[in-house]
């Protein structure tokens, strides 16, 4: 599917309609927003697609260690029962 000049004429006079004098504002604010996108896809490839070096996995570790000593606070480390003279016998 293409675009002709019919449908690109319809849009922009639709887009008169819509927006009116401020049509100048929104088509910037649509610019921006596309370059931020744009960016934002580009910081996702590169972080996905690259290594992680030694500081990230030194940060990794800590966190680990940290979220570790928090679930150790919160909750009562586990104990087997006592074992009863019955069992043994």
């Amino acid at each position: 599917m293409s675009l002709n000049p019919f449908h690109v004429i319809i849009i922009l006079v639709l887009g008169v309609l819509f927006f009116g004098k401020n049509l100048p504002a929104v088509a910037k604010q649509i610019g921006s927003a596309l370059l931020e996108f744009r960016k934002g896809v580009d910081e996702w490839k590169e972080m996905r697609h690259s290594t992680p070096s030694v500081g990230k996995r030194k940060s990794v570790t800590v966190k680990e260690e940290e979220s570790m000593e928090r679930f150790e606070m919160l909750g009562t480390k586990f104990e087997p029962p006592p074992s009863s003279p019955l069992e043994s016998g």
